[in-house]
């Protein structure tokens, strides 16, 4: 995991990102360039998009209210990992009750944090697969 974006695609506004390495934030302006231009593609609700660009692919998802969660990710990182993470970043960020719209996340907040933590987790993926569970298993 090398970024995490959370943000409104009809504004374009951010409410939150989180750089799960602090060496990543040397390309901050290259991520906000590279999501401001998929932002202004066509997205589908709820498709499953996948971005490569040379530094990583971008996963995405927009939902139905228009909030686009991203994860970006180095070449070789699964993918179903990452939208397993998508799922779980949107069903904890419904949950928070930010009233019409969601407001920015000022970052060390509780909900950072678990943004943050959310990183640590998936930053490992083969500890979630069953597969390679089973060879260590062996």
């Amino acid at each position: 995991i090398k970024y995490v974006y959370i943000g409104n695609v009809s504004t374009q506004e951010k409410i939150t990102d989180c750089f799960f390495d602090k060496t990543n934030e040397l390309f901050a302006e290259t991520y906000t360039n590279d999501l401001t231009k998929i932002m202004e593609e066509r997205l589908d609700q709820n498709a499953r998009i996948v971005r490569e660009v040379d530094y990583g692919l971008w996963c995405l998802t927009v939902d139905k209210d228009k909030y686009i969660y991203c994860v970006l990710v180095a070449k070789q990182y699964p993918t179903r990992f990452a939208y397993e993470m998508i799922a779980e970043m949107k069903i904890y960020f419904e949950s928070v009750d930010y009233g019409a719209q969601p407001a920015k996340i000022p970052s060390e907040g509780s909900d950072w944090k678990a943004l943050l933590d959310l990183c640590k987790q998936y930053n490992q993926p083969t500890q979630f697969s069953n597969e390679s569970k089973a060879k260590q298993k062996m």
